[in-house]
């Protein structure tokens, strides 16, 4: 992972969170959901499956990349206080263990001026610090996606209403907005007949994206689906 750490000097951050990959890793073990394989140099090498993978932080990096935004990969045992001072911007993908001192720093960053945290998926993060009164993981069977709400920048022509954005069995979060927070979309669990958006049959869990003057909170896995698709 050392290879992805970038030379500071931007002022976006992704944070990749090694206390999370680790207890991925040891979740996925007990479970049994790892592969073995040979690479390329004939060595045995042990995989996760699925939502243990922790692709979310490349796939958050892959697409910052896309849009041209500069950004750094801090790993989250590096993120002090001094460097987090220099970032407006700070994705955190999918990482449900965060140090207790990794959050308070990350409320402290939150107070300043011009500053924006985005999270996704899977979280520690308290509730507040998103705009929430509750969250909550909950199991599904089926694919998630999300479906634009009146009102939304992307409830229009232009976008479908309908994005499939979290993989089939990825748990996702039951979340309640806190007064003065904005929902974009709900969040659907997709079951049945998969061939198209007009044959799946679409459960609303609740809100998807809920989006505070600071912070935006996406409730499924959609970077860690991108991850895998990459």
């Amino acid at each position: 992972m050392t290879e992805w750490i970038r030379p500071r000097g931007h002022d976006i951050a992704v944070l990749f969170s090694r206390r999370s990959r680790d207890a991925y890793a040891a979740e996925a073990a007990g479970r049994g959901d790892t592969y073995t394989f040979t690479d390329a140099r004939g060595r045995p090498r042990t995989w996760l499956k699925g939502e243990y993978a922790y692709l979310a932080p490349s796939a958050a990096g892959v697409l910052l990349a896309r849009c041209n935004l500069k950004h750094d990969i801090v790993e989250e045992a590096d993120l002090s206080d001094e460097r987090l001072a220099g970032y407006r911007a700070v994705l955190v993908p999918n990482a449900a263990h965060l140090a207790g001192e990794t959050i308070a720093r990350i409320e402290r960053w939150l107070r300043g001026a011009d500053r924006r945290l985005i999270v996704t998926g899977k979280t520690n993060l308290p509730p507040h610090v998103l705009g929430l009164t509750a969250c909550a993981p909950t199991a599904v069977t089926g694919y998630t996606g999300w479906r634009w709400l009146p009102g939304s920048p992307f409830a229009n022509s232009a976008w479908e209403k309908l994005y499939v954005s979290g993989y089939a069995g990825h748990p996702a979060h039951r979340i309640v907005p806190a007064p003065g927070s904005r929902v974009l979309a709900d969040l659907l669990e997709l079951t049945g007949d998969m061939t198209d958006a007009t044959t799946a049959t679409a459960t609303t869990l609740g809100p998807a994206i809920v989006l505070t003057d600071r912070t935006v909170y996406v409730a499924n896995q959609a970077l860690e689906l991108i991850g895998g698709m990459l």
